[in-house]
């Protein structure tokens, strides 16, 4: 099994990338506007919950991080990357 680095044109996920622009670098806030934005037009896509993860973890908010992984986990439980997301954060607070 294996997942490409970039979204297939036509699906979703390119959709919602396509949309993000996500501002200067390190424009944390820009950011989480736009993944609140595809939020709401995609409530229960688990890749957004993982990007906003990835952005809480950038950030070193590890709580927040969890948290949305949880949640993509709990949305599509067979999505690996959001587990192994969630796990890399449990095991960077010793959470065995």
């Amino acid at each position: 099994a294996g997942q490409s680095k970039q979204p297939a044109p036509g699906t979703l996920m390119h959709h919602v990338a396509a949309g993000l622009t996500l501002g200067d670098a390190g424009d944390f806030d820009g950011g989480m506007r736009e993944l609140e934005a595809a939020l709401r037009k995609y409530p229960g896509f688990a890749q957004i919950y993982n990007l906003i993860g990835n952005s809480y973890r950038v950030q070193d908010r590890a709580a927040e991080a969890e948290a949305a992984y949880q949640r993509a986990v709990a949305l599509n439980p067979l999505y690996s990357m959001a587990w192994s997301s969630l796990g890399n954060v449990q095991l960077a607070r010793r959470d065995y």
